[in-house]
C-alpha cells in the first residue's frame, strides 16, 4: 500500500468501494491518524466561512486503491495567505502584491481566493472575507505565501447553576 499524507486533494479518477463512489475532479480529505489509519478518504460536507468540514468516517483505503491514490493532486491547505504577485481581473479591479486573501475550494477541488476587506462601519476591528470569491488556476498556488495567525479559542458554553 502506498503511504498517504494527511491533507486535501483533488481526485483525477473515480474511486468505488461497495455502493459508494467518489467521482473524478472532487475535493477530498485524506486522514491517516488513529481510527482513520492507515488511510481514509473523506468527502466535503459543509462549507462554513469558506472552509470545508468533511464527512466521517469516510472510506478506508485498501491496497487495491493504490492506483487511485497515486493519481491524487495534493492541494495547499485552506487558510490565509498573502499574494506574491498582483492579481488583475480588469483595469479597474486589481489585488496588489501583499494583499491578504483566504484560500478555499469548491467541491470540484478548484481554488477560490477571497480578498480581505475592512468593513466600512468600523464598529469592530475585524477583517471580513466574503462568501463568494474569485476562482484561480492551480498555477496561482505558487503565488501564495502562508500567513501565521492566532486562532482564538471558542468560549465554553454557558452552564446553568446547580440546583440546591
Amino acid at each position: 500500500m502506498i503511504t498517504y499524507q494527511d491533507g486535501i486533494y483533488r481526485t483525477t479518477r473515480p474511486l468505488t468501494q461497495a455502493s459508494t463512489t467518489i467521482d473524478a475532479n472532487r475535493l477530498v480529505l485524506i486522514r491517516t491518524e488513529d481510527d482513520f489509519g492507515p488511510a481514509s478518504v473523506l468527502a466535503p460536507q459543509v462549507n462554513t466561512h469558506n472552509q470545508w468540514s468533511f464527512a466521517t468516517p469516510g472510506l478506508k483505503l485498501r491496497d487495491a486503491d493504490d492506483l487511485w491514490g497515486r493519481s491524487l493532486v495534493q492541494l495547499p491547505p485552506e487558510g490565509f495567505y498573502t499574494l506574491t504577485r498582483e492579481r488583475v481581473f480588469s483595469p479597474s479591479n486589481r489585488w496588489p502584491v501583499g494583499a491578504l486573501v483566504q484560500l478555499g475550494y469548491n467541491r470540484q477541488g478548484r481554488g477560490i481566493l477571497f480578498i480581505a476587506r475592512r468593513r466600512a462601519s468600523l464598529d469592530e476591528n475585524d477583517l471580513f472575507f466574503a462568501s463568494s470569491g474569485q476562482g484561480i488556476d492551480d498555477e496561482w498556488f505558487s503565488y501564495l505565501s502562508a500567513v501565521l495567525y492566532f486562532d482564538e479559542a471558542r468560549p465554553a458554553p454557558a452552564t446553568s447553576p446547580e440546583p440546591n
